[in-house]
């Protein structure tokens, strides 16, 4: 039978299920990688009904007979032949699986099982580092270890696998339950929140259901076999897997990784009549078959279609497909409403979309009239929509379209803050930019990644708050700031210090909003578009400018190496990964996935200091693979004449000037190295090397002579070095001495005011918030201006002061009273860089405290001659 009935179900899409598998007991239904991972065993009807009906059983004595008001029953899993047969045997108890996906945080995770009222967990041995933290989070949560089926589908002696699958599955119903199964929920989901949290959504029989599996897309006069590397947890997996069973069709499981030459094997393995891929993978193949192996273009010649969908595809990627002759075609749709829309049927317009539902379930907002950007709204009472997500006629689904014609559309993006990855996750930047502003250092952050691999951050830093650092501490504590916003978010949206770039002082602040002043990410991704680029760029080759490394030599050290980043990377203790059996097993077997793999893959390319393969830990995934093949592959500068040009080249480029070995004895801080540029040559220096460069050695050694030499641990004329800092530092004094000796001093006045009103600098820092605090308790204090540079406003000070006194209510109550005022300054511009009128306010202060000089005493002396300069102005 090619196509199944869809209809005469009773209403719910276990039982259509069940009765498909009935009706061809015979047919390969799921087909899974075996043992070996290089080939495929496949489940027929019976086979399946036997597995669903006994884990039915076991689930059944775990968690408990399903009650109309506890049926939801928590699931997490990777994706494997398991995902489905244990997925089934739930819904058969009457249980609403609650798909949870692993990439989240604990923390969202655990908000979902409590929203959801979830009676249990049940999690496959690989989840086990997470389950530790739920158990700790929901200790009355009630744990059960999923069924591994691949191992029991592998033993003959299962007496229940040889019985007749014609009995079914046995599916129950809950005490309590109604006879409506078409609006019964069967499935619970979560898609990306607004907030810090996912959003829970709940499946309905009918809304499941009424999602397509061909829409006149597919060959129907052959039997449909999906190949399906997407992941099961997500809905684009879970709706194609189960809307290709219920037309009687074969799902195709991979083995992951989901390396481009391992997928094709597959491919030609198991014929697969279509693919469905997020556009990550696509862009993966095409890459593979245009620069490797492009004879194997063939093997995809004779797929009915390449369905794309959970992200935008890029335009020329999709193009390459096409022009092979290769049916391609994307789909938009929602966890909330479904599939939405499609290409035409047969044209090679793969991207351009027409509604694949009565249109009049589709209402479009004009953005920009001329540009033809449309927003999308759905009518909830669509056939589809899921259950709760909102009382209203129309849903929102904040994504943009530009008309192409009258009828069809081009994605172009979300019209909210929510960044779309490659891969089909979604991040939302907006909690973890507020986690990463209450830093006291951070003035500015703002989260890209629209239509990349993963996130990345560009930061502008509190000019008063950085001079209480040295440049390894401002990292550090950046760092730590990354870490900090990283914990409520899942993994794929997380933070990693590659793709973290400080920007220099002189960079514009970010495009902000007139009412409220918030920053305006389209603007802001358009002004960060070239460093966003080549922060990307620099990421991909391995070439990250942060981060020291440490020294490695023999093998052993490259495996302790591996250890610690694959553990920090999986979010697991590294004690768990030092068992030799562990460290020749496969590392995603392990619990890594691809975009852990690639991040793996740059931390190893700055050790060996070598542009990697982009596949090394697809090629190389255990441990000791790894370790054995990085050994060879080591390279680094060994004479003192490559140390100092390797040295120059780096200067050159953070300079971005030419460098020639006339200037090995200037000091780079003559040449325009500042604090930031020196933390970036050490790092830069320290990957080279393949060694920790501690910070002080930039400033001790500032030329390109003396640093090499001190590098390679041979003599250099260091007293050359202090007597020219020594030189300096005299130069300066002078320099000062004369420009103040020419103030006119103030008549002395030795009375004391009875209101006092006061002039403060540094008020944003740790002391300057003190300072702030105890100058507002004191009642002879009439006024305090607070200068920074800025605006005119005390948002900065209040952040301050509710982050390190816990409470801004005493400065927001003085500031209404007019006893505090903000006041933008630049302390290194005549009268302070202020108007007029304002420096005529100033004029009436009695007294200043100046709060405002770097301690750091390995800053060159240069280093302090603007300081200088700003307190010269200030007097």
């Amino acid at each position: 039978m090619l196509g199944g009935d869809q209809t005469s179900n009773g209403g719910s899409v276990i039982r259509s299920l069940e009765q498909i598998f009935q009706r061809n007991p015979d047919d390969p239904y799921i087909l899974y990688p075996d043992a070996t991972r290089t080939g495929h065993c496949s489940l027929d009807g019976h086979q399946i009904i036997n597995a669903v009906r006994y884990g039915a059983e076991k689930y059944q004595g775990a968690v408990g007979p399903a009650r109309e008001t506890d049926r939801v029953v928590a699931y997490l899993s990777s994706s494997h032949v398991s995902y489905f047969i244990n997925l089934l045997s739930l819904m058969t108890n009457d249980y609403v699986p609650l798909l949870l996906s692993p990439r989240n945080a604990t923390a969202g995770m655990v908000d979902l099982i409590q929203r959801s009222k979830a009676v249990a967990l049940v999690y496959e041995p690989g989840q086990s580092h997470i389950v530790q933290q739920l158990r700790k989070d929901l200790p009355e949560l009630k744990m059960v270890e999923a069924i591994q089926f691949e191992e029991l589908l592998r033993d003959e002696k299962n007496e229940w696998m040889k019985e007749d699958g014609s009995v079914g599955f046995g599916i129950k119903q809950s005490v309590g339950a109604t006879d409506n199964l078409a609006d019964r929920v069967t499935l619970a989901m979560h898609s990306s929140g607004s907030t810090a949290f996912p959003k829970l959504r709940y499946w309905t029989n009918r809304s499941m259901m009424a999602n397509p599996n061909d829409r006149g897309f597919d060959d129907t006069s052959r039997r449909q076999r999906t190949f399906l590397p997407a992941p099961l947890f997500h809905a684009l997996g879970i709706w194609v897997g189960l809307s290709t069973l219920r037309a009687s069709g074969a799902i195709i499981l991979a083995s992951f990784p989901f390396s481009p030459a391992a997928l094709l094997d597959a491919v030609q393995k198991t014929n697969p009549t279509k693919i469905v891929l997020p556009p990550s993978l696509l862009e993966d193949f095409v890459g593979y078959l245009d620069t490797t192996a492009p004879e194997r273009w063939s093997i995809l010649s004779s797929l009915d279609s390449i369905l794309v969908g959970g992200a935008p595809c890029p335009q020329e990627i999709g193009d390459r497909v096409v022009e092979r002759g290769i049916g391609l075609r994307s789909i938009y749709g929602s966890t909330e409403a479904g599939v939405l829309l499609g290409p035409e049927p047969g044209s090679k317009e793969w991207n351009v979309l027409r509604p694949i539902i009565d249109e009049q379930h589709i209402k479009w907002q004009v953005v920009n009239k001329e540009r033809g950007i449309y927003r999308m709204f759905v009518r909830t009472s669509v056939v589809g929509f899921a259950k709760g997500v909102t009382d209203e006629e129309w849903y929102d689904t904040n994504d943009l379209f530009k008309q192409v014609r009258p009828g069809f559309w081009m994605y172009r993006g979300r019209g909210d803050d929510i960044l779309v990855h490659i891969t089909g996750e979604k991040t939302n930047p907006v909690p973890m930019e507020l986690s990463l502003r209450t830093h006291p250092l951070i003035h500015e952050a703002v989260i890209l990644g629209q239509d990349r691999f993963q996130t990345c951050a560009f930061i502008l830093l509190d000019r008063q708050e950085i001079l209480k650092y040295s440049p390894l501490e401002v990292m550090d504590q950046v760092y730590r700031a990354v870490e900090d916003a990283n914990e409520l978010a899942p993994q794929h949206s997380r933070l990693i210090k590659e793709l973290v770039e400080v920007l220099p002082f002189g960079h514009a602040d970010f495009p902000r909003t007139e009412s409220k002043g918030n920053v305006i990410r389209r603007r802001a991704a358009v002004m960060l578009k070239e460093r966003e680029q080549k922060l990307y760029e620099r990421y991909e080759k391995g070439l990250s400018e942060q981060g020291p490394k440490q020294a490695l030599g023999a093998q052993g050290d490259l495996t302790d190496f591996i250890v610690q980043a694959a553990a920090k990377i999986m979010g697991r203790d590294a004690t768990t990964l030092t068992d030799p059996q562990d460290q020749r097993t496969s590392l995603f077997a392990l619990g890594l996935d691809s975009l852990g793999a690639t991040q793996l893959r740059n931390e190893l390319a700055r050790v060996v200091n070598n542009d990697l393969p982009r596949d090394i830990v697809f090629s190389y995934s255990s441990i000791h693979d790894l370790a054995s093949y990085l050994s060879s592959v080591r390279n680094e500068p060994t004479s003192l004449t490559d140390l100092r040009r390797a040295i120059r080249d780096e200067v050159a480029a953070i300079l971005k000037k030419t460098m020639d070995t006339s200037m090995d004895d200037v000091s780079f801080f003559e040449i325009g190295l500042d604090s930031l540029g020196a933390t970036t040559l050490s790092n830069r220096l320290a990957k080279i090397l393949g060694k920790d460069i501690k910070r002080d050695i930039i400033f001790d050694h500032s030329t390109v002579s003396g640093l090499a030499s001190a590098l390679s641990g041979t003599t250099g004329d260091d007293n050359v070095a202090s007597t020219k800092q020594l030189t300096k530092a005299q130069d300066l004094l002078k320099k000062y001495i004369s420009r103040i000796s020419t103030l006119t001093p103030l008549p002395a006045d030795t009375s004391q005011p009875d209101r006092r009103r006061i002039l403060l600098t540094g008020s944003t820092g740790a002391l300057g918030t003190e300072l702030l605090a105890s100058l507002l308790a004191l009642p002879n204090v009439d006024k305090i201006y607070c200068l920074h540079r800025g605006s005119n406003d005390l948002q900065r000070e209040s952040k301050s002061f509710a982050s390190r006194l816990g409470d801004a209510s005493i400065l927001e109550q003085a500031e209404a009273e007019g006893r505090v005022h903000g006041v933008a300054a630049n302390l290194e511009e005549d009268r302070l860089g202020v108007g007029d009128e304002t420096y005529k306010l100033l004029e009436d202060v009695t007294d200043i405290l100046h709060v405002g000089w770097p301690v750091n005493w390995s800053f060159p002396v240069e280093a302090f001659d603007g300081t200088l300069n700003g307190t010269r102005f200030f007097l």
